[in-house]
């Protein structure tokens, strides 16, 4: 790692060193169900509404893995002489984990 490359080299756009995406904001409202107990009637069931959910979403623009590439996975020196499958591996980013859309909820 080359700390130096921070300071003489500053990333302005990171979503430029990230491979091709895509991003918007969805609002989820979500319902949950869940039992409780009155010991004169017995069990029953009521359903709810959950709160409000913003959700962050990330759709890669490759449809596979193998097309998800980092177009500079050295992010400006920072990781001298870093490729892009070095990239993948030291942060442990597989074709089995990896999902075209990534979701982030926000509360």
């Amino acid at each position: 790692i080359s700390i130096g490359a921070i300071f003489d080299d500053p990333i302005s756009n990171i979503k430029q060193k990230l491979p091709p995406y895509t991003s918007h904001v969805v609002r989820d409202t979500s319902w949950y169900t869940y039992w409780e107990y009155h010991p004169d009637s017995g069990w029953y069931e009521i359903e709810e509404i959950d709160e409000i959910h913003w959700t962050g979403v990330i759709l890669w623009d490759a449809l596979t893995f193998d097309d998800w590439i980092f177009p500079d996975p050295t992010f400006n020196g920072l990781f001298p002489g870093m490729t892009d499958a070095e990239m993948k591996e030291t942060f442990g980013i597989t074709a089995e984990d990896w999902e075209r859309e990534m979701r982030m909820e926000f509360e």
